[in-house]
């Protein structure tokens, strides 16, 4: 056995492979899964039945294993597969957040889905590999891995998206997705090329040394520099799109809309948690001595995502359209945070990215699972008297708007304050007063949906279903959080400042 084979196998399959195990369990059961669908919802002996619950059942189970393998990974910083994947802080947190946030969806959509009839296994299956997209995301070091993550759980999101085919509204949906993001998607992997153009690599890493190794001047000389610059925010861009930043956010409202709900809950929960790591890894890991050029253009989002944000829900009827938009304001507030270039900055986003999705999940599992028998609320309006019909759940959604909206001294505002801080510190504090007027302007809506549900008298005989076990646990499980770090924010800070420190170092 030649020295360069053995060097490869002890590489690959001593040192690299057992670091990847979560991503390669996750797969395998993936592929276990479809194969079960496959075989048994076409066997004739048993009638070809229905496997929504099953499947659902054996998709959280390998949800959970994968949680427990990621969170047994060695505490380590290291770059595996030949340096195209990172295991640290960052990459496993985020994992873990992401897995989380997957396993709350699934199971509070499940009975969504059974109501609506869309019941068919192939939903799991593509929520986990779009899963698996997002975890190898938010630990690529290389721009190839990190288009090919990109578009392994975009093309996931595609199909999701127009997944209830019997409605047109839905089917309209994964068109505009498909064609917008696809349009991304070229925008994305054509700035990749101009930066292995213009510096010979697509390693992240390799990128840092070049850009601070003093080969900046180099690539000044011989005109590379600006093909780099213009190739980083292409590849920003890109990443801007996917989390549905001003102005290019234009998809989402439609999206979430057609899509079905529990689709939409998981649009809304997931995605942010992994493009907002691939936007730390590029920006900070890669590229921070080009911080001239992309903390411009995130400036530029940051700004008009708040605005928009604040703005356009104004006069939104639809719950989920609200709801998409009001998410186009907050991801405004989390790209401020990372625009200032600092490791308060980077603090800042995580907290406010952990608030944000907890808020969502707390939010979305009354929306999917909180009508036993009953329908999901479609317009603002459904929710009229709930606080007579429903004291108890009015209660907690009254504390996640009044979150949202940054009303002190919830958690909302806590996370915003961190986001304010940051910017001031960072010298971007015209942010931080957009950031202020914006944040007022939004209480507008949210306050609205607090009057509809305490103070408006419904139309019709009020209705007061029961809410599923599930559904209640979450609510409760999230309510609690959030009321937890408003008195205790202390171990939540400590997670942020050891990734930032990650991240920044």
């Amino acid at each position: 056995m030649s020295l360069q084979h053995y060097s490869f196998v002890s590489l690959v399959f001593d040192v690299d492979l057992p670091l990847m195990i979560p991503v390669i369990y996750l797969s395998t059961a993936t592929m276990a899964v479809l194969m079960y669908g496959v075989v048994f919802s076409t066997d004739a002996k048993r009638h070809a039945p229905v496997l929504q619950k099953s499947t659902t059942l054996l998709g959280l189970w390998t949800l959970v294993l994968t949680l427990l393998l990621v969170l047994n990974t060695p505490d380590l910083e290291a770059t595996v597969l030949y340096h195209t994947q990172s295991i640290d802080n960052l990459s496993t947190t985020l994992q873990a957040g992401i897995l989380i946030a997957t396993i709350v969806s699934l199971w509070s959509g499940l009975g969504y889905c059974i109501r609506t009839r869309l019941n068919t296994y192939e939903y799991v299956v593509l929520v986990l590999l779009a899963t698996q997209g997002m975890m190898l995301l938010v630990a690529s070091q290389d721009l190839v891995g990190l288009y090919l993550a990109i578009e392994l759980q975009s093309l996931c999101f595609y199909v999701l998206a127009a997944y209830a085919r019997h409605s047109e509204f839905a089917v309209e949906a994964g068109l505009k997705y498909f064609v917008l993001g696809a349009f991304s998607s070229g925008l994305l992997l054509f700035g990749a090329s101009l930066m292995y153009g213009a510096t010979g690599t697509t390693n992240l890493m390799d990128m840092a040394s070049i850009f601070a190794g003093g080969t900046s001047d180099a690539l000044s000389t011989t005109h590379g520099m600006p093909t780099c610059e213009l190739g980083l925010v292409l590849i920003t861009v890109g990443l801007l799109f996917k989390l549905a930043a001003a102005p290019f956010h234009m998809w989402s409202p439609d999206v979430y809309e057609g899509a079905p709900t529990s689709v939409t809950a998981y649009f809304m929960m997931v995605p942010k948690i992994a493009f907002m790591g691939a936007l730390l890894r590029v920006l900070y890991g890669g590229c921070y001595d080009l911080m001239d050029t992309w903390q411009t253009v995130l400036i530029l989002a940051s700004g008009l995502s708040m605005i928009v944000g604040a703005f356009a829900a104004l006069v939104q009827t639809r719950l989920k359209r609200l709801l998409a938009l009001s998410s186009v304001g907050h991801v405004g507030f989390m790209l401020a945070a990372v625009s200032t270039g600092t490791m308060e900055g980077v603090e800042a986003m995580l907290v406010y990215l952990a608030v944000y999705t907890v808020m969502n999940i707390t939010m979305f599992t009354y929306i999917l699972g909180g009508e036993q028998g009953g329908n999901s609320p479609r317009l603002v309006t459904d929710l009229t008297g709930l606080g007579l019909t429903q004291p108890v759940i009015a209660l907690t959604m009254c504390i996640i708007w009044f979150s949202m909206a940054g009303i002190p001294p919830l958690a909302g505002f806590y996370s915003k304050a961190m986001v304010f801080y940051s910017a001031v510190a960072g010298n971007v504090t015209t942010l931080a007063i957009l950031g202020v007027l914006t944040s007022v302007v939004s209480c507008f809506y949210y306050i609205r949906v607090i009057k509809i549900m305490y103070f408006e008298k419904s139309k019709t005989w009020p209705e007061a279903p029961r809410m599923e076990q599930g559904a209640a646990y979450i609510q409760g499980l999230g309510l609690g959080f959030l009321v937890l770090l408003m008195v205790y924010p202390a171990p939540l800070e400590t997670m942020a400042s050891r990734i930032a420190l990650t991240v920044c170092a």
